[in-house]
């Protein structure tokens, strides 16, 4: 059994793993990441922002329409000539009336105002913020780059390592090796005084009975390959 080329073969793809995931774990490709969720997060906002703009114009531009309107009717009931008492206080009432909605209208117009520039300044904010968090992005992005290449040598020539290796391995060894290599790290551990070298869990006299007459056996607590050492 080429037990030796199956523990080389791990060694070297522990250290491929390593380098893979201190790659993926750096800080400058996490921030990368953050500065392009906060940039797709913006460019949301924004699309809100200029929404709620194009509904509050069309509010104000309805509101000073009928304010217009409304002063139109007051200057028009002004102009009316009322000679009885009865005339001039249904021309009063008219006033009254009119003027009261005038005074709403003047203020929802300017509440809508004051919510376009406050939708505007939002906007400007988010703008400028975005274009600061795409410098940093491309700042963390080339860094990161730089980071992945200078280790891309090394993990070739480990995987070109492993590779040659594999040729040589027993395809049960590298088969039981594929099957629990994502959950179970190291795959292969040694017997250590009757107990798995991985878990510390000792091992039956029968199962070292089978680990002595074929090689290896699988832990029964942690599911690892126990090899005799």
């Amino acid at each position: 059994m080429q037990m030796k080329e199956m523990l080389e073969y791990q060694k070297l793809d522990s250290k491929i793993k390593k380098i893979e995931n201190e790659i993926r774990n750096s800080e400058d490709r996490k921030n990368a990441s953050k500065m392009q969720d906060y940039l797709r997060d913006s460019q949301a906002k924004l699309v809100k922002l200029e929404e709620q703009s194009e509904k509050l114009v069309k509010l104000q531009k309805k509101a000073v329409e009928t304010y217009n309107e409304f002063v139109q009717k007051l200057e028009t009931v002004i102009k009316e000539n009322a000679s009885t008492p009865a005339e001039v206080s249904a021309q009063m009432e008219k006033l009254n009336s009119f003027h009261a909605v005038c005074v709403k209208l003047e203020k929802d117009i300017e509440s809508l105002r004051v919510s376009l520039e406050r939708v505007s300044s939002d906007f400007d904010s988010i703008m400028k913020n975005s274009k600061t968090a795409k410098g940093n992005f491309e700042v963390y992005k080339n860094r990161f780059n730089e980071f992945k290449k200078s280790r891309e040598p090394e993990i070739a020539e480990l995987a070109a390592e492993r590779d040659r290796l594999a040729k040589s391995i027993d395809s049960m060894l590298m088969e039981k090796y594929k099957q629990k290599v994502e959950s179970k790290v190291p795959v292969f551990v040694p017997s250590t005084n009757n107990t798995c070298g991985g878990c510390r869990m000792e091992i039956s006299g029968s199962k070292m009975k089978s680990l002595k007459e074929n090689g290896i056996i699988e832990c029964e607590n942690c599911g690892r390959i126990i090899y005799l050492a």
